[in-house]
């Protein structure tokens, strides 16, 4: 680990390397999007980036309602245990 750098501040979290993957697919369809022409393997690239772009969007309703009930669970516990309402 380089001098000046905490454990914590290692090379990033979870979601800062996805969030990284997803900044790097999105600047490589922008690329290939820019081109005039693309080659066959470019194209089938392009097409399969595309797709996994617009499957990550038709996912998120579903894994907005999976998040928000588990957190309606974890309030349900939280008064449980006399928390309190959150």
């Amino acid at each position: 680990m380089r001098a000046g750098r905490s454990q914590s501040q290692g090379r990033g979290t979870a979601r800062g390397t996805q969030a990284h993957k997803l900044r790097r697919r999105d600047a490589r369809i922008a690329e290939l999007e820019r081109r005039a022409s693309l080659t066959r393997g470019e194209y089938a690239e392009l097409r399969q980036l595309t797709e996994a772009r617009d499957h990550m969007w038709r996912r998120l309703p579903d894994r907005i309602a999976h998040h928000r009930a588990a957190l309606r669970a974890l309030e349900t516990y939280a008064e449980d245990i006399g928390l309190g309402p959150c």
